[in-house]
């Protein structure tokens, strides 16, 4: 957290805040309204202002890390859906699962899964890189 603070303290990204306004009204969208908005804010013990700074941290690591990570060259081919498919269907039938989905009903998801297990490794290459150039001092105990 504190290489990725760094990075974009030197990186220049300037937050819109617009952005923010926008996330957080589809928050207050998918709670049902500002009413409901407000409720899950209580049950979250968080404040609006709180909500809209942990958004605009949240977007800002975003867009670093979209500067910094090809998110782009990610592809995922009907073989790996295929390969992910075959063993889920395996692991299913082994705990008793007497049917599975088709692999049709669930392409969609398992490409989505593949796709995000990809960015999360790059993402992790990319720290293990920030890592590597970092001087990493930990202080000494009292």
């Amino acid at each position: 957290n504190e290489l990725i603070a760094q990075g974009i303290s030197t990186s220049g990204i300037q937050l819109n805040p617009e952005d923010v306004e926008k996330q957080l009204q589809l928050l207050v969208t998918q709670s049902g309204g500002a009413d409901g908005f407000k409720v899950e804010l209580a049950k979250g013990d968080i404040t609006e202002a709180q909500l809209r700074q942990n958004i605009a941290k949240q977007l800002t690591v975003q867009a670093y890390l979209s500067q910094n990570v090809d998110m782009k060259s990610i592809s995922v081919s009907d073989k790996e859906v295929k390969e992910f498919y075959d063993k889920y269907s395996k692991e299913q039938k082994a705990g008793g699962a007497k049917t599975v989905p088709e692999l049709k009903g669930l392409s969609a998801e398992i490409k989505q899964q593949l796709t995000l297990n990809k960015q999360q490794e790059l993402v992790a290459n990319f720290l293990t890189v920030l890592q590597s150039k970092a001087n990493i001092v930990v202080p000494k105990p009292l």
